[in-house]
């Protein structure tokens, strides 16, 4: 539930890990000598998750351009793709892993002329797959959509458009216009 634009992760995925110390999730997996349940994994996340406009144009970018990350074992992480002279959305999408989630990823060559950011952390991949594929396919819930602040709306239009948009100009009886798409 959102409480003062806040999400809450543990209550969205209560199977992670709690450190009360400091306030952060991770995955866990049972000790097989002790029987205890002990952290899993190197990356965590904190327990609340602001909805900012930063956060906001990850998601919208993740939206158009993203996708889970999987490997044998299931989902390992996220990844966005972008042509080559759009470089620096990635870079921005990175700068906001880092800063919101403390996670890390890293920009390579995708096929054709794309640069692709992946961030492998099946922690991060989880709550994406949590968020966004309640039911197997990617969408955006218009319930989450209606509870979130303006600047999270106007963040999700923006990195959307920065991954499915564009912008046209056309000669038509003598004016020329230009116009925007936004899916």
């Amino acid at each position: 539930n959102l409480v003062d634009l806040t999400l809450d992760l543990l209550e969205l995925m209560p199977e992670l890990l709690l450190d009360e110390k400091t306030s952060r999730l991770s995955l866990s997996q049972r000790n097989w000598y002790t029987g205890k349940i002990q952290k899993s994994g190197k990356h965590s996340l904190p327990r609340l998750l602001k909805f900012d406009h930063r956060l906001g144009f990850l998601i919208g970018h993740f939206m158009a351009e993203g996708n889970l990350n999987r490997n044998e074992r299931g989902v390992n992480g996220v990844e966005h793709v972008c042509a080559l002279d759009e470089i620096h959305i990635l870079k921005q999408l990175n700068d906001a892993y880092r800063d919101l989630f403390g996670i890390e990823g890293t920009i390579t060559k995708a096929e054709g002329e794309a640069k692709r950011l992946r961030v492998s952390s099946a922690l991060l991949g989880k709550l994406f797959h949590a968020l966004f594929f309640p039911n197997g396919e990617k969408h955006l819930s218009l319930d989450l959509l209606s509870r979130i602040p303006d600047t999270c709306r106007r963040g999700i239009l923006e990195g959307w458009f920065y991954g499915d948009g564009n912008f046209r100009s056309t000669a038509k009886e003598g004016g020329e216009y230009t116009y925007a798409s936004i899916r």
